[in-house]
């Protein structure tokens, strides 16, 4: 499965984005900084990443040391170079290992405030 790893200032809008752009159904996995049990109709407001460029690129490089970045993409439905794509497996342990590098990045950067 193929996951980007990217931040954006209004996800769904992006979302949106995106799949106009390539013409690919796209899937919000989770969004970070996670918080288990909130929804938008709880009220309660995600933390906000301080660093997130700098976590966003720790993240990229781990992934990437992990032997799990895809390389550029050369993307059929918009004829551009998509990076920050990552080749994960189909599985929970897969989706896993990359859930606990992303936290870990996180919550290093709320702790570097």
């Amino acid at each position: 499965m193929l996951i980007k790893i990217g931040r954006a200032a209004n996800v769904q809008r992006r979302m949106q984005q995106w799949t106009k752009q390539c013409s690919y159904e796209i899937e919000v996995l989770r969004y970070y900084p996670y918080l288990p049990g909130a929804s938008a109709a709880s009220g309660e407001q995600p933390r906000m990443t301080p660093h997130v460029h700098r976590v966003e690129r720790l993240i990229h490089i781990e992934l990437a040391g992990l032997g799990l970045h895809a390389g550029p993409i050369n993307c059929a439905g918009c004829n551009q170079v998509h990076r920050e794509w990552f080749e994960v497996q189909t599985s929970k342990k897969g989706i896993g290992a990359v859930d606990e590098v992303i936290r870990r990045w996180v919550d290093w950067d709320e702790t570097q405030s």
